[in-house]
């Protein structure tokens, strides 16, 4: 993949799980949008593997589902998580390479 290129996950998330958003080691992303269907519960957070900070949490994030510009990186990166202890839903992330 090249700089320019597209980014994107579709995909399910287990109940009380969360997925990485992280470029191997060396390459930057820009996530521009994200979202979910999972009923409230979807969490954006900003973290470096062991500190978290919620981007946009709950109904917000499933609203909000738009637009944004966070540059990640393989020690900076995003999480999003599914903190519904009941069901699962499904996630998208997309964004594009800015360093490969």
């Amino acid at each position: 993949m090249a700089r320019g290129d597209v980014v994107a996950y579709c995909d399910q998330l287990a109940a009380s799980s969360a997925q990485d958003i992280r470029p191997a080691s060396g390459v930057e992303w820009v996530i521009k949008a994200f979202g979910g269907d999972l009923n409230g519960w979807v969490y954006l957070y900003g973290t470096n593997g062991s500190d978290n900070a919620i981007f946009v949490e709950g109904a917000l994030a499933k609203v909000y589902g738009g637009t944004c510009t966070i540059p990640i990186n393989n020690t900076n990166y995003v999480k999003i998580s599914n903190n519904n202890s009941g069901g699962i839903g499904n996630y998208f992330v997309s964004g594009y390479i800015t360093k490969d």
